[in-house]
């Protein structure tokens, strides 16, 4: 079916770029082009900063004593799949690490992680002079909340998840046949979670990331 959509993508193309003057010539040779390095398929690996995580550190010495909340920012990695040169699908899975806390006799820990799927529309076409492309982004998908803390005689983990989704826009930008430069800011909205991960129950808030993508 997939090889059947490209074919009649394929054909129309043909069909709309005879080159019945020079102006269509170019274009029929901007659409071969096109063709030659046309991609079904990138991996992406992505670094997001989320507007809603507080950042503090301290240590006291001689005794133990570390406090870090480095949330916001998050590490993330995206497959996409074109279904055509207007629609891309994708999945991805993230990780941001929002707290850590050690004490002398105690250490906590907390981790939250989207799971997300969802699709890109590009809104301009692909050309070799101007390798921008532009397009409105949205996807649904879960949180997951993980926190531990571990005691001389006790360990205790808690483990939950919120729905959500995000919208928004970005860009690639398309270095060569397998190489691209990707762009996007949003906003996440979440459920809350029934208890606080890392001082938080909600992680709702606008989200910017960047990244490098491999295609193939």
């Amino acid at each position: 079916m997939k090889k059947l959509w490209f074919l009649i993508l394929a054909l129309s193309t043909l069909a709309l770029a005879q080159p019945s003057d020079m102006n269509n010539s170019g274009r029929s040779e901007a659409s071969k082009i096109l063709d030659d390095n046309y991609s079904h398929h990138s991996i992406d690996l992505r670094i997001s900063y989320w507007n809603n995580a507080r950042s503090s550190t301290s240590v006291n010495v001689p005794g133990i004593s570390i406090d870090v909340a480095s949330g916001g920012i998050s590490g993330e990695i995206m497959y996409n799949y074109y279904l055509n040169r207007k629609f891309a699908f994708n999945v991805s899975v993230g990780a941001m690490s929002n707290e850590v806390k050690v004490r002398t006799l105690s250490t906590y820990t907390s981790i939250v992680a989207p799971l997300m799927m969802g699709m890109k529309y590009y809104f301009t076409e692909f050309s070799k002079d101007i390798p921008f492309r532009p397009y409105f982004a949205g996807s649904v998908g879960i949180l997951v909340g993980t926190e531990s803390s571990e005691e001389i005689l006790s360990i205790k983990e808690h483990t939950e998840s919120a729905m959500g989704g995000y919208a928004g826009v970005g860009s690639d930008i398309i270095l060569g046949s397998l190489i691209k430069l990707h762009t996007d800011i949003g906003y996440n909205i979440f459920t809350d979670f029934s208890e606080a991960i890392g001082n938080r129950k909600n992680y709702s808030g606008a989200e910017f990331s960047f990244g490098l993508g491999f295609m193939f």
